[in-house]
């Protein structure tokens, strides 16, 4: 990719998402579209929600540029319109699990079928459901001031450093998203103003997924390579899960015990978000790079990749039920946090 273009393209998303997320702000203040507190969140006044769209334009628009040179891009375009309105109608009215993971599925298929072009079944399978969990448990870590929008930004320009020439699509919309990212902390960045909510994490969670599993069945990304860049978000969400599962309780409500919750109440929510960029840029992206350079070497990577994370999870006591039997014991900083993760259940 020509770097003046890169660039041109990081600027607009910028420029594009932090434009629109001021009249989002301005149209959910007044249609009263808030993120109401309870006691899962981890904030404690009412905020707009729905601030996801300012990101998902820049990304439709970059999408539908695309057709025209590869025009598999089409369905992943309409799975991500088609996840952003599920979640949009999940933001202003809740929709039950057994409604949201069919569609989920449907789109995740869309996506896959045509992005992975002549794949085997066998293989499509483990694609999907690899998808269908990356959507979901980004929706799940979505649930702090900055964070969803620091690993969207991450990933984007993550993969741009790992492979530089990857598929011009794949390339421009990292740019987009990595500049529209930005411009969504602008927003979102402790305290946040404004939440992304289900409209934007799912469709994000869905378009990254693609993307690396795209780029991996074009051979310019390693599976090696892509669960390092991704481990930030996986790993926790992931032992969590597992911890609640072995400790008996029941894995399908809602609660606030992944680790990152617990360090935000600890140390608040801009520190953790910081703490997650500097992880991705100074410790998983070179491990990714050493794994995508060196095969023979991945194996390592992955392990010092998980070590810190494999640390702060089982120190901070993520998955374990706080005292008292519940997850709300404690109570969040004012005008920190996002809900969502603690409103859908895993």
């Amino acid at each position: 990719m020509v770097p003046e273009s890169a660039v041109a393209l990081l600027f607009l998303g910028f420029v594009g998402t932090g434009l629109l997320e001021f009249f989002v702000l301005r149209i959910a203040d007044a249609l009263r579209l808030f993120a109401e507190p309870n006691e899962r969140s981890s904030h404690v006044i009412p905020t707009p929600s729905v601030g996801g769209l300012a990101i998902l334009l820049p990304v439709v628009l970059m999408l539908g540029v695309s057709i025209a040179a590869f025009p598999a891009v089409l369905w992943l375009l309409l799975a991500a319109l088609l996840l952003a309105s599920l979640g949009l109608i999940d933001d202003l009215f809740g929709l039950p699990p057994w409604l949201r993971l069919p569609v989920q599925t449907l789109a995740c298929s869309f996506a896959l079928s045509a992005l992975l072009p002549a794949a085997p079944v066998w293989l499509l399978l483990p694609a999907l459901l690899a998808c269908l969990w990356h959507v979901n448990l980004f929706n799940f870590m979505d649930g702090i001031d900055g964070f969803a929008g620091v690993q969207t930004f991450s990933i984007a320009l993550g993969l741009l450093v790992l492979n530089p020439t990857m598929t011009p699509w794949a390339g421009y919309l990292c740019c987009v998203l990595a500049g529209s990212a930005v411009g969504f902390l602008v927003y979102n960045w402790a305290p946040a103003r404004i939440f992304m909510g289900d409209v934007g994490s799912t469709a994000l969670g869905l378009v990254l997924a693609a993307m690396a599993l795209h780029l991996w069945w074009l051979d310019q990304l390693t599976v090696a390579a892509a669960l390092i860049l991704f481990a930030g978000f996986w790993f926790d969400a992931s032992y969590t899960l597992i911890v609640r599962a072995l400790t008996g309780q029941r894995v399908v409500e809602a609660h606030r015990l992944h680790a990152y919750q617990r360090l935000a109440r600890r140390y608040g929510h801009g520190p953790v978000s910081l703490g997650l960029l500097l992880l991705n840029f100074c410790w998983l992206l070179p491990l990714a790079a050493a794994a995508s350079r060196w095969p023979f070497f991945a194996a390592v990577c992955g392990i010092l990749a998980i070590a810190p994370l494999y640390w702060v999870c089982k120190n901070s006591g993520a998955g374990l039920p706080e005292p008292g039997g519940t997850a709300t014991a404690a109570q969040p900083s004012v005008g920190a946090g996002e809900q969502r993760s603690e409103q859908d259940p895993e």
